[in-house]
């Protein structure tokens, strides 16, 4: 082979691998952000624009029909799609719902052969401490839930077991105070509490609850609610004193209660008993015990897909124990019904719940509880 003809061979293989002077290869692959980073969205709601990456060769050309694999890697939040194929012009674009997006979310895009790319979110959310008392005002710029009203967030820290009140009230709409576990993402467990057709216009709940983040949803009951409100809470020891149905409690607390003669009551007795209520996303267990040296336990926990339960001794002794497991696809909220099994039985006890709560999730349960509704039962 001459000369002239190597160099030619030589050269057309090189035109074949795509290679040159300071090239990264026929199949080098770039990913960029093109669209939708460092967005602020509404919590439980999806944001304003698609997240969107190019992807692009070595020759800066747009690569089309690759997939692009999409995923959560922090906060609560889901993509629409975890993997979308780029379009003629080397794009793919996935929409990001918030979930209860106490904390920063990040979401990785990465396509096969291309360092990963993160896009960064915040949920429109404030900080609140607990104790603290605050003033707003509702508005048309406000968050809405879907179908129902305007909402302002706010982001709680709870250090340790802690039993403490929320308020809030408005003389301008009828106010509905939500407040949930940043393991609930979106259509997660909410608590509640408002009493329509009652003249009530201010809400009102007890929390017995384990550290961790919480959020609380300051909002009106109804569409286009608007104007100022108040919100409050205070770190104060909580009893079931009323027949109000305004204590929540998580899994993984202990509290030390009474059963009085001014407590709830069935008249059959009567049978004195507290109503105390709890959420389970889909897969949780708890196991609760109602323990007390004054008199004969009986537990009660209806849920609100219909299972009512029953216990006396399982406990030890006097003592009433009960475990459930949220086999549904959606969340449940459960009433639990400390009780006696004497007539006109009173005196003090313990109610366990178990196990700790989970830790914070980036799933979204499918069915929300925002609206949960249901009967106290004996």
């Amino acid at each position: 082979m001459n000369v002239t003809r190597a160099l030619s061979c030589a050269t057309a293989l090189w035109a074949l691998s795509g290679c040159s002077a300071g090239s990264g290869g026929p199949f080098s692959k770039t990913l960029t952000i093109t669209g939708g980073n460092l967005q602020t969205g509404c919590l439980l709601a999806p944001l304003p624009e698609s997240l969107e990456v190019t992807l692009t060769g070595s020759n800066g050309e747009p690569l089309a029909g690759e997939p692009v694999t999409w995923r959560v890697t922090g906060g609560s939040a889901a993509v629409s799609s975890t993997v979308r194929m780029t379009d003629p012009a080397g794009k793919a674009r996935v929409q990001l719902a918030l979930g209860l997006a106490l904390s920063p979310i990040a979401v990785a895009a990465n396509a096969g052969g291309a360092p990963a790319v993160s896009f960064s979110a915040t949920g429109r959310v404030a900080s609140y401490g607990l104790g603290q008392t605050t003033t707003s005002t509702l508005n048309a710029s406000s968050c809405t839930f879907v179908g129902g009203g305007p909402f302002d967030a706010y982001a709680l820290m709870v250090s340790g077991t802690q039993t403490f009140t929320v308020s809030l009230s408005s003389a301008a709409f009828d106010a509905t105070l939500e407040v949930v576990d940043e393991g609930f993402a979106l259509g997660g467990a909410f608590n509640l509490d408002s009493v329509p057709g009652r003249g009530v216009t201010n809400s009102f709940l007890k929390m017995i609850a384990t550290g961790g983040a919480y959020g609380i949803a300051a909002g009106g009951q109804n569409l286009g609610a608007a104007g100022s409100y108040t919100l409050t809470t205070a770190a104060v020891p909580v009893y079931a004193d009323s027949c109000l149905n305004d204590i929540w409690v998580t899994r993984g607390i202990v509290t030390q209660q009474e059963l009085k003669s001014t407590d709830c009551v069935d008249g059959t007795g009567p049978y004195y008993f507290d109503p105390f209520q709890l959420i389970l996303v889909p897969g949780q267990s708890v196991t609760i015990t109602e323990s007390s040296s004054a008199f004969d336990a009986e537990l009660f926990v209806h849920s609100s897909s219909g299972s009512a339960l029953f216990d006396d001794n399982s406990g030890g002794g006097t003592n009433a124990r009960l475990s459930y497991t949220n086999t549904s696809t959606g969340a449940e909220l459960l009433f639990i019904l400390p009780s006696t099994a004497a007539v006109g039985a009173t005196g003090a006890y313990t109610l366990t719940i178990d196990p700790p709560a989970a830790s914070a999730s980036s799933t979204m349960p499918t069915v929300a509880l925002s609206r949960l509704v249901g009967s106290q039962a004996r």
